[in-house]
């Protein structure tokens, strides 16, 4: 049998070591299926916003916390094939949930 195209689910996972209060060791914060034809690649581009890291805080609300976060690209949770840590240097509060914030993919 051959094989002409490969479906690949490209997902981008996000960690907040350092977070003031308990995350999960992974976030979903973006994914998309992708059409390779045999012997081909794509790059996948994701955006986020800074409010995407953001975390709840019962008194306070939405808040983005500065400090390192970590971002992770796999097939999967448990196939992570690469890492990359950004710094946010600035934090503040925001009024939107970071789940409910649309990530932009690029597919080239």
């Amino acid at each position: 049998m051959k094989i002409t195209e490969q479906v690949e689910v490209v997902q981008l996972y996000m960690r907040d070591p350092m977070a003031s209060i308990a995350r999960p060791k992974r976030e979903l914060r973006g994914f998309t299926r992708v059409h390779i034809p045999a012997g081909d690649t794509h790059t996948v581009s994701f955006t986020l916003s800074p409010d995407q890291t953001a975390l709840y805080r019962p008194r306070t609300g939405w808040v983005v916390e500065p400090g390192r976060i970590e971002f992770m690209i796999g097939a999967s949770a448990e196939d992570i094939r690469s890492r990359t840590d950004i710094e946010i240097t600035d934090g503040g509060r925001t009024g939107i949930p970071a789940s409910a914030i649309a990530t932009r993919i690029t597919v080239e």
